[in-house]
Formats: structure tokens, C-alpha cells, sequence
């Protein structure tokens, strides 16, 4: 079993659900406009597992919600942080 480090704790511990509304990020020819929810940390940007987008499962902000009641994620290195267009 893998088990969490204490800088995954960390993050985990500081990462909010919050709702984007027509928020902008970098896509190849101009940019993606997003709403829904995603999670979010203060100083590393929104979870991303493609390096593009923030993580916005079907489930919405239900299932962000279930992943952080459960104590987040076991390890970030195979994710990305993302950050809004300004």
C-alpha cells in the first residue's frame, strides 16, 4: 500500500473546491472557457491530470467532495497544476 507523504498531506490539506465561472485557460489556439467546479490550492493552481484543463469530473462538486472527505490524494506525481488565463 502506498502511503501518503508528508508534502502530499500538505497539499491535500490546502486544497479547496471552488467554482469556476467563465474562467479562461491556455488551449493551442486561444483558450478553453470553463465553469463547474474544480480543486484548487492557493499557490499551485487548480489539479490537473492532463496538463491542460483543471479536474472536473462528471460527478461534479459531489465528487470533489468525496475524494477530499476520503483525505484527498495519495501522491501528485503523475498530475499537473494549472492556472487561469489573466
Amino acid at each position: 500500500m502506498i502511503k501518503k507523504t508528508p508534502e502530499t498531506i500538505a497539499i491535500n490539506d490546502q486544497l479547496q473546491i471552488v467554482r469556476l465561472q467563465n474562467t479562461k485557460f491556455q488551449a493551442p489556439n486561444g483558450y478553453w472557457l470553463l465553469d463547474g467546479y474544480a480543486l484548487h490550492h492557493s499557490e499551485l493552481g487548480y489539479v490537473s491530470f492532463d496538463g491542460k484543463n483543471p479536474y472536473q469530473p462528471k460527478g461534479g462538486k459531489a465528487t470533489l467532495q468525496s475524494v477530499m472527505d476520503k483525505g484527498g490524494f495519495i501522491s501528485f506525481d503523475d498530475m499537473y497544476w494549472v492556472k487561469p488565463m489573466n
